[in-house]
C-alpha cells in the first residue's frame, strides 16, 4: 500500500533512519554531561537512512516520527532532553530556531520514555547529525542509558 504523500509529495515509505546512543555500563560521558538550554550543544548522533539500494545514506532533510529514550543516573535526579538540528548554538534565536524537541520538564531516572507519531519537520545543518542535550537537576553521576531516534527522510 502506498504511503499518502500529500503532506510533504517527496516522501517514500523505505526510506526510513534509526539512530541511537547506548551506555549499557554508565562508562561513557555522553549522558552525564550537563547542558541548559542556553549553554552550547556540544553532542550528536550520525544517523544513517537506508537508501533504494539497501544501502546507508547520509541525509539532510526528513521527519522525527518516535523518541525513546531511558536514562538511569546513579544520583536521583530527573531531567529534561532536548534535539537539535545542529549544534554550537546558545541562549539566541539561532538556538531557537535549531531546535527540534524539547521534552517534558523533570523526566524521572530509569524510566521508558516513548514519544511516537510525533512528526517534526527537520532540515539539518550537517548531513546525518542530531544533536542533543540533557539538562539534569543535579548532577548526574554514572548514568546508563540509551536514546533511539527514528523517522522518514527525502530522498
Amino acid at each position: 500500500m502506498a504511503k499518502d504523500s500529500s503532506r510533504h509529495g517527496r516522501w517514500k515509505p523505505h526510506s526510513l533512519f534509526r539512530l541511537g546512543k547506548l551506555d549499557e555500563d554508565g562508562t561513557g560521558n555522553y549522558f552525564e554531561t550537563d547542558q541548559a538550554k542556553t549553554d552550547t550543544v556540544t553532542l550528536f548522533m550520525m544517523p544513517n537512512a537506508a537508501g533504494c539500494s539497501g544501502k546507508p545514506r547520509k541525509f539532510i532533510e526528513g521527519l522525527i516520527n518516535r523518541i525513546h529514550y531511558r536514562l538511569d543516573p546513579t544520583n536521583a535526579v530527573t531531567f529534561v532532553i532536548r534535539f537539535w538540528r545542529k549544534g554550537g548554538v546558545a541562549a539566541d534565536l539561532e538556538s531557537n530556531l535549531a531546535l527540534l524537541y524539547e521534552s517534558p520538564a523533570a523526566q524521572a531516572d530509569d524510566e521508558d520514555y516513548d514519544r511516537g507519531e510525533l512528526n517534526i519537520p527537520m532540515i539539518l545543518a550537517t548531513p546525518a547529525k542530531i544533536w542533543f542535550s540533557i539538562d539534569w537537576s543535579g548532577a548526574p553521576a554514572n548514568t546508563k542509558g540509551l536514546i533511539n531516534v527514528s523517522g522518514e527522510v527525502i530522498h
